[in-house]
């Protein structure tokens, strides 16, 4: 990847990725779409035609192993957040997506070395602030306070 463009991958290709997202990361001149996630092969391979991703493809875990791809925008249904965020910090990705708060907790718990993250509920938490801050945290190794 160049050194001067970010790479991103996009896991979830539904209208907000599809009219915001996507067409955010093509026309920034700071970064590039790598690959693209969908369980549906042919929506994903539609998607990366239509909005120029290098790869297409079904399993994200597939996505998070390439060192192209260093940043990674997760646009699934909400209770899938909190495995996918997890997932993607492990691999060493920055992650961008609605922070709920279960999905915070979720995040901590993983820091802490506690339970699987099992996501209840959605309570409006929403900034990308406090998900650059949780995955700050999460390289760091420490857990932040939320209130």
């Amino acid at each position: 990847m160049d050194s001067e463009r970010l790479g991103w991958g996009v896991i979830g290709l539904g209208r907000i990725a599809s009219t915001q997202v996507a067409p955010g990361i093509v026309a920034s001149a700071g970064s590039s779409l790598i690959s693209v996630v969908s369980r549906d092969p042919g929506r994903a391979e539609e998607f990366a035609q239509m909005h120029g991703a290098a790869h297409a493809l079904d399993d994200y875990a597939k996505m998070l192993a390439d060192p192209a791809v260093e940043a990674v925008y997760i646009a699934t249904p909400n209770a899938l957040h909190a495995e996918q965020v997890i997932a993607a910090a492990r691999a060493g990705k920055h992650v961008l997506h609605d922070a709920y708060r279960h999905t915070i907790e979720a995040f901590a718990d993983a820091v802490r070395g506690g339970r699987d993250p099992s996501p209840s509920g959605e309570d409006g938490l929403r900034s990308v602030e406090v998900t650059a801050a949780v995955a700050e945290a999460i390289r760091e190794r420490r857990v932040v306070s939320l209130h």
